[in-house]
């Protein structure tokens, strides 16, 4: 079963159908939020197409693609992440990575703007590591803090994890930094100031202070491997989740930020039905979990949203004392082998709105955050 698990997974976060589609957005594989603007990007897994929705009609801006195949500007090929960063009141810095053929030590920037559209941004590329002898090294996830204009990037291939300047494209002090085996998605939580780092290689997740990065990484014991992790802080502290693909289950962690050692966890892992149990909205899971993000409701409430190879959209809900959870899930049309989800929040900083892509379905879809119902779809 475990292997079974394991398969859906890479199919589904690699692979994309070959169908025909009049739809704009063809095999959406990532999607990410600038807050400020409004605009929703949309990286597809092929045919070097990037997409711009505006989030205030939630509709593609002019009605087609930034780009296709026929463009001069090329995204990395497979691509593999995605993160937008304001850097002004109308421009986007978008940062990608992909897994193609080598080099592949480099990330990809674009910056956008209603004026002059899409260009190449001028610190284009960022060279992750050494462009002669890390070329090959697999890059997995991107992760941005606003407060110190930092982006981060994990190198699988070398388990470390790099941090640079936004702006300038130049590598902070004290990157690299080592992390457990294996790094994959990683989660920034403003809140508590750090950084969480997955790892497929081991059962601990690396925890990065933002506000100091010449500080070795400490670890979390969250008892599995782990491809994606994400985390919130409210009051009465942080709530890490924990996607294992090994064992398609959910983790929740309560981490002890002052002595990690003390961290615990809230309630067992999430599995899914036992085979022969029939499918219920209370389930978190229905299919392969694929990646998972975090955020704070306005009573406290921590909710962590789940993409699964099904469609269906998850929600772990932890009470606001993190004494317990609660699961569900909301089946979403032209879900099917749903992978990247980004959140937006409301203007007090709480979770509003979920979306999230779907290579297989050929759609972006959106699910309200607070009443965990479906609202939309993008195509």
């Amino acid at each position: 079963m475990k292997k079974i698990f394991v398969i859906l997974f890479v199919l589904f976060a690699s692979c994309s159908s070959n169908k025909g589609a009049p739809n704009i957005l063809l095999y959406p594989k990532a999607v990410s939020i600038d807050a400020t603007t409004n605009r929703l990007f949309v990286v597809d897994a092929q045919d070097n197409n990037l997409s711009l929705i505006d989030l205030t009609e939630n509709k593609i801006v002019g009605g087609e693609v930034l780009l296709d195949e026929e463009s001069a500007l090329t995204l990395p090929q497979l691509p593999q992440d995605l993160v937008a960063v304001n850097l002004d009141a109308d421009t986007t810095r978008l940062f990608t990575i992909g897994n193609g053929p080598s080099p592949r030590n480099q990330i990809v920037v674009f910056d956008y703007d209603s004026t002059n559209g899409l260009q190449a941004a001028a610190i284009s590329p960022v060279i992750v590591g050494d462009l002669s002898t890390d070329a090959d090294d697999l890059l997995s996830g991107l992760a941005y803090d606003a407060t110190t204009s930092t982006l981060f990037v994990s190198n699988h291939s070398d388990d470390v994890v790099r941090a640079y300047d936004v702006t300038t494209g130049t590598e902070k002090s004290g990157s690299p930094i080592s992390v457990n085996s294996q790094p994959s998605k990683m989660g920034v939580d403003s809140t508590s100031r750090r950084l969480f780092v997955s790892s497929l290689g081991e059962n601990s997740v690396s925890v990065i202070d933002l506000d100091d990065l010449t500080l070795a990484a400490d670890s979390v014991d969250v008892g599995s491997p782990s491809v994606s992790v994400a985390a919130a802080t409210n009051d009465q502290g942080t709530v890490l989740f924990v996607v294992n693909p090994i064992d398609n289950e959910v983790r929740v962690i309560h981490p002890d930020l002052a002595d990690l050692t003390l961290s615990s966890a809230i309630g067992s892992p999430i599995t899914p039905p036992a085979a022969g149990v029939a499918d219920s909205a209370s389930n978190l899971l229905t299919g392969a979990a694929t990646q998972i993000k975090a955020s704070v409701l306005a009573d406290g409430t921590m909710v962590g949203a789940l993409t699964q190879s099904t469609g269906d959209l998850g929600f772990v809900n932890v009470s606001a004392d993190l004494s317990s959870f609660t699961q569900s899930h909301v089946s979403v049309l032209n879900g099917q082998g749903a992978f990247a989800l980004d959140i937006l929040n409301d203007d007090s900083g709480n979770g509003s709105v979920v979306y999230f892509a779907a290579p297989g379905g050929s759609a972006v879809s959106y699910v309200d955050l607070n009443t965990q119902l479906y609202v939309g779809q993008i195509l």
